[in-house]
């Protein structure tokens, strides 16, 4: 079991009455950003958390609040999946705007202006994906939509979210991964990311030139150029081509070497196998330029990355995420 923090001033059952100004710090640490607004006193609360594979698992107990993240910042990408068991609760992300009930559930980006607003007693499941997992000018197109299990495309992501968090404490590590494995391929079967795919209408040069970038990611020399001459196109006319990805052929390139890097930061736990190393298998010349892109795309450094998000083997520590305020 990762770390499990429970808000909770009361002995007794139910939830707890600690202060907004207690709220409101837990929710600061572990929402890297999220803000309660309002004015309403004693809110009351409690925060369990669950940590696997590069994931984060949170079931949140609370009562009527306006939560909003007002900053952003375009070069993160935090992949979220909110699930509601009980009560009233609406969700504004973009222009799209969703009320979720029992049996209902929304992704998000945690990392760009969201309000949460519950009109009373509520209970949520939130599960925070790693952010390998999703290419995100896919999955933005799914942000926002609100789906039920009514649908039945859509049941089994989140009865197996539910299922996941019943089990988290009877689990052994080495499951960890295949249970995140399991939630991303329920994941894509919904219908909103169903969807989101499906639109992504992507041209057969563009699959030619990313089939070849994955190839050849490690390569020093590898420039939009380069895959453009593999092609015989222009590098304009294909920087065209990606445009839609809200990407050019060479953002796309250092996008897919620092997503693979972060994939080795959590998978090889060796000390032997240093940032360093991580860099130059990457495709980055030099240490202090992987840190500086690094960081730029994940919101922090390679060192911290691996040492909140590596797959740890059993009887390893997890290390507890710092707070955060994007």
């Amino acid at each position: 079991m990762g770390v499990v923090e429970t808000i909770d001033s009361d002995s007794g059952s139910g939830i707890g009455q600690p202060t907004t100004k207690n709220w409101e710090e837990l929710i600061k640490l572990h929402s890297r950003g999220l803000k309660i607004i309002g004015d309403k006193p004693n809110l009351r609360g409690e925060l369990e958390k669950f940590e696997f594979a590069g994931a984060t698992l949170w079931s949140i107990h609370s009562e009527a609040q306006l939560m909003r993240r007002t900053r952003s910042n375009p070069s993160i990408f935090r992949p979220m999946a909110i699930l509601h068991v009980s009560g009233d609760l609406a969700i504004i992300q973009g222009e799209e705007q969703c009320k979720l009930t029992d049996g209902s559930f929304v992704f998000i980006d945690g990392a760009i202006p969201h309000e949460i607003k519950a009109t009373g007693e509520f209970r949520q499941l939130v599960l925070e994906f790693p952010v390998t997992c999703f290419r995100n000018y896919i999955y933005r197109r799914a942000l926002g939509k609100g789906m039920t299990v009514s649908d039945p495309v859509n049941m089994p992501f989140y009865e197996g979210v539910k299922n996941l968090w019943a089990a988290a404490k009877h689990l052994d590590p080495r499951q960890h991964a295949d249970a995140l494995s399991a939630l991303i391929a329920l994941s894509r079967m919904t219908s909103v990311l169903n969807e989101a795919e499906n639109r992504a209408e992507v041209p057969i040069r563009v699959h030619w030139a990313m089939e070849f970038i994955e190839r050849n990611l490690s390569d020093f020399d590898l420039t939009a150029q380069t895959v453009a001459d593999a092609q015989n196109v222009s590098r304009r006319y294909l920087d065209a081509l990606f445009a839609p990805m809200n990407h050019r052929v060479q953002t796309w390139i250092w996008e897919r070497r620092l997503v693979r890097a972060a994939e080795d930061l959590q998978l090889n736990t060796s000390p032997s196998h240093t940032i360093l190393q991580t860099a130059l298998d990457h495709g980055f010349k030099t240490p202090s330029h992987f840190s500086r892109a690094f960081s730029k795309r994940f919101d922090m450094s390679p060192r911290e990355f691996r040492r909140i998000y590596s797959l740890r083997k059993p009887g390893e520590k997890t290390s507890r995420a710092p707070s955060r305020n994007n």
